[in-house]
Formats: C-alpha cells, sequence, structure tokens
C-alpha cells in the first residue's frame, strides 16, 4: 500500500492518504480528521495546525535523542 504525504504552508495542513477515495471525514479532534471511504474505512488523515501541533513534539523528541547516551538502545515509540 502506498501512503502519500502532502503539506501545504500556505494553510499548515498535513495529509496523509493512501490513495483509495474518500466518500466522508469525521472528527477525531479539534486539529485532526480521519478520511473514510464508502465502507467506512480509513484512507487518509488531515491535521490542521500542523506545524503548531507538531513541532513542539519534534523539538521534544530531538531533545531527548540529543540527551541519550552513545550506544544506548533506541526503543522503537519511544
Amino acid at each position: 500500500m502506498k501512503l502519500i504525504v502532502d503539506y501545504c504552508p500556505e494553510t499548515d495542513t498535513l495529509s496523509l492518504w493512501n490513495g483509495q477515495p474518500a466518500s466522508s471525514g469525521a472528527d477525531v479532534s479539534e486539529d485532526l480528521v480521519v478520511d473514510l471511504d464508502a465502507a467506512g474505512a480509513a484512507v487518509g488523515f488531515t491535521l490542521e495546525h500542523a506545524a503548531v501541533v507538531l513541532l513542539p513534539l519534534l523539538e521534544q523528541r530531538e531533545s531527548a535523542v540529543q540527551r541519550r547516551p552513545a550506544g544506548a538502545a533506541r526503543v522503537v515509540g519511544e
């Protein structure tokens, strides 16, 4: 399965989509919409205000990676 990633800086919108047609959307949270196909299966996600939402998380992650001792194991999902 392919994953299409699109970011629009003008609207600060990040879209993740598997290429299948969406027929509706449902709010997951204030800034997150799940795109659904006709059967109700998720085919994508749209994140509004992506930089505002994601940059603090990425900065925290970067800070945590820099603090990890050299040679320390990396746990997936950490």
